[in-house]
């Protein structure tokens, strides 16, 4: 399996969004699942990649404003049926949920108190009802976009791991971990569609 491609952050360069890397990464996918040794883009991965990268410093502890390392793992599918290629990103922040700041006091309230799981405040902001926690029109549009080329049929098999939640959204299983969970985990799927 020659086409893996696993890479790790530097602390020196923890304020970039890896531009080149995630061009390189979508290629790679690209050309495999294609078959054509030209680089072609994929939007949506693309997108996904740099939406991981620039979230783990927008969104890593608001306490201390610090950047997290992150890891990506790029790579074939093993499994049998079509060809598919696999993205994996981890960050070692303090996760989705964590950094979020419900806005009203009944909903902390009620998310507070666990009357609200954080699987639905994870689904909530994937579909965008949840803004940014700066309250900015611009921001918080990054996990509802890449929940949209999911819906869109642009990426697949998206899952999402963050404090005591894992999420599967093209499945719609949802569970609360025993254990939580210190950072966010994002996992999903390229493929091409078939040839008419």
């Amino acid at each position: 399996m020659d086409q893996a491609l696993i890479l790790g952050r530097r602390r020196d360069f923890h304020k970039q969004v890896e531009v080149k890397l995630a061009e390189e990464l979508v290629h790679r996918a690209m050309r495999y699942l294609s078959g054509r040794p030209e680089p072609q883009d994929h939007h949506a991965a693309y997108r996904t990649l740099i939406e991981c990268m620039s979230n783990t410093f927008k969104h890593a502890d608001p306490q201390t404003e610090a950047t997290e390392n992150w890891w990506v793992a790029s790579y074939p599918h093993p499994g049998p049926g079509p060809k598919r290629w696999c993205f994996a990103f981890v960050d070692n922040g303090v996760g989705i949920l964590k950094s979020l700041d419900i806005k009203g006091f009944f909903q902390q309230l009620k998310r507070v108190l666990g009357l609200i799981p954080n699987y639905e405040t994870l689904q909530l902001l994937m579909e965008g009802k949840i803004g940014s926690r700066l309250g900015l029109s611009y921001r918080g549009k990054g996990l509802p976009g890449i929940y949209k080329e999911l819906q869109r049929g642009r990426i697949h098999n998206l899952v999402i791991v963050a404090n005591d939640t894992r999420a599967n959204f093209a499945t719609h299983e949802y569970v609360t971990l025993t254990q939580s969970f210190s950072g966010t985990f994002l996992y999903w799927e390229l493929s091409l569609p078939p040839q008419s």
